[in-house]
This record gives C-alpha cells, sequence and structure tokens, in this order.
C-alpha cells in the first residue's frame, strides 16, 4: 500500500509504501531499487518504505491508511523496520535515528 508523508522544508507529500512482510523472509534491496528505476518514474517511487508483519484492514478489506499516514516514519513511535531511499546511492538503506533527525532538521533533503 502506498500513501503520502510529510517531509519537514519540502512541498507536497513524499510517497511511503507499506509493505507486509513475513518475519523470516527478506528482502534484497539492491533489487528492488533497481526494479523501481527500471520500471516507475522518479516521481513515483517511493522515498520510504515500511515493512509490517500485518497491514490493518476494515470489515470490507479496505486498508487503514489514516493511522499509517499520522505515523509516517517517526522510527521513535514505530517497531517496523523503516527504510529511505537514499538518492547519492540509488539504493533503500535503513531510517536511523541520526538520518530521521537530519531529514526534520532540513539537513537531508530526500
Amino acid at each position: 500500500m502506498v500513501y503520502g508523508v510529510e517531509i519537514p522544508g519540502q512541498e507536497g507529500r513524499a510517497g511511503m509504501a507499506a509493505i507486509n512482510k513475513e518475519p523470516t523472509s527478506r528482502i534484497d534491496f539492491q533489487e528492488l531499487s533497481q526494479n523501481l528505476k527500471l520500471n516507475l518514474p522518479q516521481y513515483a517511487k517511493p522515498l520510504f518504505i515500511r515493512l509490517m508483519t500485518q497491514l490493518e484492514h476494515t470489515g470490507t478489506f479496505k486498508a487503514i491508511k489514516n493511522k499509517l499516514v499520522e505515523e509516517g516514519y517517526n522510527i521513535k513511535k514505530l517497531t517496523d523496520q523503516i527504510y529511505y531511499y537514499d538518492q547519492k546511492d540509488q539504493i533503500y538503506r535503513e531510517l536511523t535515528q541520526s538520518i530521521y533527525e537530519n531529514i526534520l532538521n532540513c539537513n537531508i533533503r530526500l
């Protein structure tokens, strides 16, 4: 599921993808980055990826986006793994506390 999140100091919203991932499965972020680069225009690539063990749905099986949008990529509130797209190296990297703070302080532009 893809939804928009706000990034301080930037207009509009950035794409964030929530991916339902089994605890034992592994994601090859090098391959994922290459596939997205080949198949999506630059503006359509999600800047953040959140790996979740279970996505919440309504009684009619629609995904509950409001909660995801509210939580955003705040690693202080989340236990899920969050990855961001490193523009320099063109690959998804794990979002650390230091990187998170640099994004909030507008020291890193995504």
